[in-house]
């Protein structure tokens, strides 16, 4: 599901109007008065789309749950971890940074924050080093729990590829020798390219896990 996020524009506003607009349009009649969902309810749902890759449901699901008389976090969370998946980068980072203001626990908007900042244009490297870093703080064998396949392998994959690009290759090889690779022996003259092509070869080795 994430194959986009591991290799490598509508205002909210805008999106906000269409989900309104998504969740008063309703078919048929009512035979009796229907029970609107809770907050709660709704992020549930809208977990459940995302898992089943149906991204626009997902949106609108969490976007509803920004209404509701008591708002969850995690609806925050799941907007950004939706945007990212498809690649909105700058959207995904700001409801990352909202899920961290209120208050949102655990390394979730930490990992998705690691990965739009080094996916956005220009990318920033540093930060992405920083977010993975209190991901991996708060759980070192971290997994998500909405798509499995994206865990702490993926986070130092990632720092390892961020150092690099830092021109931090010692801490660049750490994160190699975490993943089981072999960082190459920093007194060779071809180093770099050696370091470069260890971490090509475990990001290989990651993606087709």
């Amino acid at each position: 599901m994430l194959g986009n996020l591991k290799n490598g524009c509508r205002t909210i506003g805008g999106l906000f109007l269409l989900a309104a607009i998504a969740a008063g349009c309703g078919g048929g009649e009512s035979s009796g008065p229907e029970t609107e969902p809770t907050g709660e309810e709704l992020v549930a749902q809208g977990w459940e789309a995302f898992e089943s890759s149906d991204w626009t449901r997902a949106l609108a699901r969490f976007q509803a749950a920004l209404s509701a008389d008591v708002l969850p976090a995690d609806a925050y969370n799941g907007l950004g971890w939706t945007y990212a998946t498809v690649d909105s980068f700058r959207l995904a980072l700001g409801f990352f940074d909202a899920a961290l203001g209120a208050g949102v626990a655990g390394a979730d908007p930490y990992a998705g924050k690691s990965v739009v900042l080094r996916e956005n244009a220009p990318p920033d490297y540093a930060g992405a080093v920083t977010a993975a870093s209190e991901a991996l703080d708060r759980s070192p064998r971290y997994q998500f729990a909405h798509d499995p396949t994206f865990d702490w392998r993926d986070l130092h994959l990632l720092l390892a590829q961020c150092n690099f690009a830092l021109t931090l290759y010692g801490e660049a090889g750490a994160h190699v020798d975490s993943l089981g690779g072999t960082p190459p022996d920093p007194s060779s003259p071809d180093y770099v390219e050696e370091l470069s092509e260890e971490i090509e070869d475990l990001a290989s080795g990651i993606a087709g896990s």
